[in-house]
Formats: C-alpha cells, structure tokens, sequence
C-alpha cells in the first residue's frame, strides 16, 4: 500500500492488508482506514474487515461481517459504517446479497 503525502508531494510505502483482497469496500473515519470484505486469494468472496490505524500504521482485524461480499457499497454515517449488497460465494457461482449490515466502529459491533 502506498499513501502520498500532498505537502511533500512525496510517496510513502505503508504495511500491506493482513488478507489479500481485491474488489473491497474502503472507508475513511476516525483516523483510520477499513477494508470491507472483497475478493479474497482463492477467488471466495470474504466477510473479513480489517482496520489500518494511520498514526500507529499496522493494520488488525476486526469484528467480521454477518455476510460475506465482494462489491459491496460503503459509507460511514454517524458513528457507524454500513455496508449493502455485493456478491457473494464463489467467482462461478456467485449470488446477490440483498442485506445491509451495519458496525459502530466506536465499539466494532
């Protein structure tokens, strides 16, 4: 993982995710960066989540999802991430995921 640095105009190189993913929902809060699900390396779609603290740079996991997906839409709102749709299973069989799930990143429930 890279992160550019605007006033330096400069590139950093940062720990990389603890689970390779592709595909994964990104969102920014509260000083840290969550990678939401996606694709993992044997082409399942994951429910994993993981969380990069920016100022102690190391990723950890956190509290999974109830469903897996690949694609989904993120966002934060208040005080929790929430996560709709996606695909899920595996890359041939894969199957529309029609719930939205939600986590306090306050509290990771």
């Amino acid at each position: 993982m890279w992160s550019f640095d605007p006033v330096s105009r400069s590139w950093f190189s940062e720990p990389g995710l603890l689970e390779p993913r592709k595909n994964f929902g990104l969102v920014a809060c509260n000083n840290c960066l969550y990678a939401i699900g996606g694709q993992g390396k044997h082409y399942d779609a994951l429910n994993s989540v993981e969380r990069y603290n920016i100022e102690e740079r190391r990723w950890e996991e956190i509290a999974p999802m109830k469903y897996s997906r690949t694609g989904a839409a993120c966002a934060k709102y208040r005080s929790h991430i929430w996560v709709a749709g996606g695909l899920s299973g595996k890359s041939k069989k894969r199957i529309l995921v029609d719930s939205i799930e939600s986590c306090n990143y306050k509290t990771d429930q």
